[in-house]
């Protein structure tokens, strides 16, 4: 039971201004899922999605970090839900 297989295909842009100062990356991907349950059995199900990260860095020992995920659900396996959003947010400190 759970995901037999998995293929991504993906792409990535990102941008460095300057050694430890920011960085800003975009991407988009697109997943194939093979799922098996008691219930079900499925074959290639497609999903969509797209990530942003973005990191600055205030002071030399500081970090500020977020990323973010936008992913469409399966419309087999979950077709009540819509867009999946997830958001972090970290703040780090280097000694």
């Amino acid at each position: 039971t759970g995901t037999t297989r998995m293929h991504e295909v993906s792409t990535e842009a990102r941008y460095n201004f300057g050694k430890k100062k920011a960085h800003a990356a975009v991407g988009a991907y697109v997943r194939l899922y093979d799922v098996e349950t008691p219930y079900r059995s499925l074959s290639g199900d497609g999903r969509g999605g797209g990530r942003f990260d973005f990191g600055y860095w205030p002071t030399s020992v500081f970090r500020i970090r977020a990323t973010g995920e936008l992913a469409q659900p399966s419309q087999v396996m979950a077709s009540e839900m819509s867009l999946l959003v997830s958001l972090r947010l970290m703040l780090e400190a280097s000694f």
